[in-house]
């Protein structure tokens, strides 16, 4: 009760003007204090409680009376306050009207909102965890390139298969879109860094951290399985975006000014959220995830990591892949169990720091049609979807590819084992010599043994899963 007294007896003197209640003037040299504050917070009691209807009846609840406090209700854990069963804690709020102001932006005119004419879609994304590849496609589905490691860390730009192109070619020649150019070049800088050190590539912490953070999020149930992609290579989205705090105070002090404001963007607890990653004001160096268990909680996965090790070591990776005992992914023989990813690369702070009327340009990794919430705590969750036309042509569109080789094949016709029940139609491309690209309808191999008429040629080329209105053949 005196320290109660006395914060009162604080708050009357600012409200004063800085004259205590006792009527003494303030010190010549001391600052007035100013009684505004952009943020408050609090702590509430509750002494009785009574429902009442529109005629003007009531009913006392929890016991409460006169005479008698309210007993017996229950608090939620935030609300809760330690060895203080009867007081409840009133979390930070500003005391001006405040919103997050959360939105998709046109992924090519700065500064201007998404809507149905305008798509904040910069490409698609897809992982190829068979060779640690990173697969780029432009808006509109058509292939771009991909990002392929080489053995001493470093990553290397490789055009679409049937592309002509030169070696060391920039991404920004193929890709349609500046922001993924950006995000392709941040990638082959950090393989240069990566060169030559015993730590995992930065390739290789973002394949891994999409992996885990997938495993929360439910692919199917807003986009459907009519996209052959999404049953094939599961493509991500790259979509733009923004976030401001916006505080309609007409007032200015410091604490409104400089104070920043923790914010969670994604939730791993919601299967609809569909947030994998973000970067944050066009820095590609970094990447931040949508919680620190997507890293630690990461497994193997990869050439030879996972289920893509050795056939007779899967039987002892399946029984620990849920151990949660850290193993290793940089050694040549990886342990089984949790692989945490600890690249510089990967952000695990789970959170980013946002000031009042502050403007933060994202662009952010998004499976296909879900949603994003941005949780501030100090103002509602806000929740943005993901329009169906910004999307689904571009996945129609998609072709994926898989390198194979050097394999025996006939000139006359190409003949390989394919997946026949994916509709759609495959092709074989490959380099004919240096410069020069082919490609050639693809037959299903039987199991019949059958010789053609002219010798077999050994060729190293992509597999191409075309859609159906653009099949060859």
């Amino acid at each position: 009760m005196d320290v109660l007294s006395c914060g009162l007896n604080e708050l009357l003197t600012q409200l004063r003007g800085g004259v205590p209640a006792d009527g003494t003037s303030t010190a010549p040299n001391q600052v007035t204090p100013t009684p505004f504050f952009a943020i408050r917070a609090g702590f509430l009691r509750l002494v009785r409680l009574r429902l009442v209807d529109g005629f003007g009846q009531f009913l006392d609840l929890c016991g409460s009376d006169a005479t008698r406090p309210a007993q017996g209700y229950l608090v939620s854990d935030p609300m809760s306050v330690p060895d203080q069963p009867g007081l409840l804690a009133l979390p930070p709020r500003f005391s001006a009207p405040t919103r997050a102001w959360f939105r998709y932006m046109s992924a090519v005119q700065p500064g201007v909102m998404a809507d149905y004419e305008t798509s904040p879609l910069c490409g698609f994304l897809m992982p190829n965890h068979l060779d640690g590849s990173l697969e780029f496609f432009n808006a509109d589905g058509s292939g771009a390139g991909e990002l392929h490691p080489n053995q001493d860390g470093q990553v290397q730009w490789l055009a679409a298969p049937g592309v002509p192109s030169t070696a060391g070619q920039d991404p920004g020649a193929a890709l349609a879109n500046s922001y993924t150019a950006q995000l392709a070049r941040s990638l082959i800088d950090w393989g240069v860094a990566d060169a030559g050190q015993s730590r995992e590539p930065a390739l290789a912490a973002l394949l891994r951290t999409i992996d885990s953070t997938l495993w929360t999020v439910d692919p199917f149930c807003h986009a459907g399985d009519e996209h052959r992609a999404l049953l094939v290579g599961h493509p991500i989205c790259v979509m733009r975006g923004l976030l401001l705090l916006d505080v309609n105070d007409p007032v200015t002090t410091a604490d409104g000014t400089l104070a920043s404001v923790p914010v969670r963007l994604g939730n791993l607890t919601q299967w609809q959220d569909g947030l994998l990653g973000y970067f944050v004001d066009d820095d590609y160096t970094r990447l931040y995830v949508v919680d620190a268990a997507s890293a630690g909680m990461a497994r193997g996965v990869g050439p030879g990591l996972g289920f893509l090790q050795q056939i007779n070591l899967l039987p002892t990776h399946y029984a620990t892949f849920a151990d949660d005992v850290a193993g290793n992914v940089s050694s040549a023989t990886p342990t089984p169990g949790a692989m945490p990813v600890t690249h510089s690369y990967i952000d695990t702070s789970g959170v980013l720091c946002i000031r009042p009327n502050q403007t933060i340009n994202l662009t952010v990794l998004v499976e296909p049609l879900t949603t994003i919430h941005a949780t501030l705590g100090r103002v509602p969750r806000k929740e943005i979807g993901m329009r169906r036309a910004w999307v689904t042509k571009g996945l129609a569109a998609i072709a994926p590819t898989f390198r194979f080789g050097p394999v025996l094949v006939d000139p006359e016709q190409i003949r390989m084992p394919l997946a026949t029940d994916v509709a759609g139609g495959w092709v074989w491309d490959y380099r004919a010599d240096a410069v020069a690209w082919k490609e050639g309808a693809v037959t299903n191999a039987t199991d019949d043994a059958l010789l053609g008429g002219d010798p077999p040629e050994a060729s190293e080329g992509w597999l191409k899963l075309l859609p159906r209105t653009t099949t060859t053949g």
